[in-house]
């Protein structure tokens, strides 16, 4: 068996464009064939948030400040130099995990409230 890890550009024509992720094991079967074990996701998120990031002008991979761009679910959608820095995980590594994942001060239920709670706040400048 060996990995399969494929990401593919969808732009149907007049419809939005899209990006899916594929990752699976592939095994080589007696007749010849090839079978796949494995799932796809919907990266285009991801994806906006790299583009918007690779604008001329905004430069966050080289600040000193770790920082976390999250969506609701604690899902990694950008970490900057600093942040994978300070996680110690490369920056691949990190954009698959969860907040909840590395850090133990928002598990899963607390991450929701968290969430749920900002979005419901006036916005904060710091």
């Amino acid at each position: 068996m060996s990995l399969v890890h494929r990401t593919f550009h969808l732009q149907p024509s007049g419809l939005e464009e899209s990006w899916i992720e594929m990752k699976a094991m592939s095994e080589k079967q007696p007749n010849g064939d090839t079978l796949l074990y494995g799932y796809f996701s919907d990266i285009s998120i991801q994806k906006k948030s790299e583009k918007m990031i690779s604008l001329p002008g905004f430069s966050l991979t080289q600040i000193h400040e770790a920082l976390f761009i999250v969506c609701e679910n604690g899902a990694l959608l950008y970490v900057n130099d600093e942040a994978c820095r300070i996680i110690g995980k490369t920056r691949q590594d990190l954009l698959k995990i969860f907040v909840p994942e590395f850090d133990l001060v928002w598990p899963l239920p607390a991450w929701s409230s968290f969430w749920h709670g900002l979005k419901s706040s006036p916005p904060s400048r710091f």
